[in-house]
């Protein structure tokens, strides 16, 4: 999901759900950048669980 950063209260919420969350940059191939825009235009709110690189 994309989210937005609100820089007069210096928060990041989610689009989808409201809620304050944290922001992560993620590189992603092009095709999988259209697949969940596909999912999404279905109505499947995707959601991503990022691990910390070692």
């Amino acid at each position: 999901m994309i989210a937005f950063l609100d820089r007069n209260r210096n928060v990041t919420r989610c689009l989808a759900c409201g809620n304050e969350i944290d922001i992560y940059p993620v590189e992603m191939s092009y095709a999988f950048k259209l697949l969940l825009d596909e999912m999404k235009s279905m109505g499947i709110a995707p959601r991503m669980h990022l691990e910390d690189q070692v």
